[in-house]
């Protein structure tokens, strides 16, 4: 990555700007610190609430003087692709449209606009009620996805990553517009949110405009926060069982388990780790499950916050091979355990990250929703070449000491 570059503007705001010399687009983005997370000890009806308001963020607003049909006409005229997701921690928006000086102005001064956050209409928030309840029966319809939800659900209970990022048919149908406006309100501040823009742009003219229009915008000293969750080693193997009752062609399992986090020293050794497992066609789960014809499919993925993480495996299977399956998953990770490790080994685990990433580089929103979430979980934004500077730091003895953390004593959900 060329000319990675982390400014602040006058209000102590972050921007990350990102040149390419040969880039042909030019992306905008906007994140901020709030998610799931924060609606937890809220009321029931909070659940959902950050996903929902997403959807409300590309609406305008009578305080910006800027319809739905307006803000969709300014998106058209930028020739634009338009995004954004929620997780349990941040929130993220982002334009990627023509790589133009005329272009690009006028993505700011709509981005400008958008972020008047004013009087939400009744009418889109009845429109998005409607889509955002339509998502929550996709996902119930989904095995897969619904089982990875209602494990996490029941691996952090009692924990501030309990809560679901979708909600629940009860919450979304119960949560007011004034509710929204409220959390909104609290939340979702400039003092809580980072700008970032990516692609073949003059870094100071780009910078000066940004801190113009939004520099001197005023930012709260305070910002919300949500309760961490401590990670502790396991000293026994221990799972909680979770079954889901579902019509399905075939049985699908799967389990997960507690991680250190992306501030502890075991990041870097954590996440070889769970490449070695996850990451690509040549990754365990892939080899062990799917290619020996034991699973239909199977896949692995890790999700690493600040405080804590979680490594997920999930599988489907026809009836008859799910004893088999199941032995040969928890084979996989005791051969995982137990295999010599080598720093030729770690090399080859650092040489696919990285071709994995830079492949992922060639995508600017990709590049958007990996420095959002890096800045919100390490507390920084984190180069490419930085990162691999530290994944390949790591030691045949720093990753034994993750692996047993991980791996030594199971202690989850399955």
């Amino acid at each position: 990555m060329s000319n990675f570059e982390v400014k602040t503007l006058d209000n102590m705001v972050p921007v990350l700007l990102v040149f390419y010399e040969d880039g042909t687009t030019f992306t905008i983005g906007i994140s901020f610190n709030v998610g799931g997370r924060n609606e937890w000890k809220r009321k029931a009806s909070y659940d959902g609430i950050s996903h929902f308001l997403e959807h409300q963020f590309f609406k305008g607003s009578p305080q910006a003087n800027l319809t739905p049909a307006e803000v969709n006409r300014a998106l058209d005229g930028l020739a634009g692709v338009t995004n954004a997701y929620t997780t349990e921690d941040h929130t993220a928006y982002f334009v990627k449209c023509l790589n133009d000086p005329e272009t690009i102005d006028n993505a700011i001064e709509l981005w400008d606009k958008l972020l008047i956050l004013g009087e939400i209409n009744q009418t889109e928030f009845d429109k998005e009620s409607f889509v955002v309840r339509q998502e929550f029966r996709r996902m119930e319809d989904n095995p897969p996805f619904l089982l990875n939800v209602r494990m996490n659900e029941k691996l952090f209970e009692g924990t501030s990553l309990e809560m679901t990022v979708i909600g629940d048919e009860e919450s979304l149908e119960s949560v007011t517009l004034e509710q929204m406006e409220s959390y909104r309100d609290e939340h979702y501040g400039l003092e809580n949110a980072a700008l970032m823009v990516l692609g073949n742009f003059d870094k100071d003219r780009i910078f000066n405009m940004l801190n113009a229009t939004f520099g001197s915008r005023k930012v709260r000293s305070g910002k919300p926060t949500y309760e961490k969750v401590d990670y502790q080693v396991p000293k026994v193997s221990n799972f909680n069982f979770l079954k889901i009752n579902k019509p399905t062609p075939l049985i699908y399992y799967g389990f997960t388990v507690m991680t250190p986090g992306a501030l502890s020293d075991d990041k870097y050794g954590l996440q070889i780790l769970m490449a070695y497992l996850t990451l690509g066609r040549s990754a365990q789960v892939q080899e062990k499950l799917v290619r020996t014809g034991l699973c239909a499919f199977a896949f692995a993925f890790t999700s690493i916050f600040e405080d804590i993480g979680s490594l997920t495996i999930i599988a489907g299977v026809q009836g008859s091979m799910h004893e088999k399956a199941h032995d040969a998953t928890f084979l996989m990770l005791h051969d995982t355990l137990t295999m010599d490790v080598s720093d030729a080994l770690l090399t080859k685990i650092v040489d696919r990250m990285e071709f994995s990433a830079r492949s992922n580089q060639e995508e600017p929103l990709s590049i958007m929703y990996s420095q959002a979430a890096s800045l919100w979980r390490s507390g920084k934004f984190v180069s490419m070449e930085e990162r691999f500077e530290n994944l390949r730091n790591v030691s045949v003895d720093k990753f034994k000491e993750v692996r047993q953390k991980v791996l030594g004593q199971l202690n989850g959900v399955y």
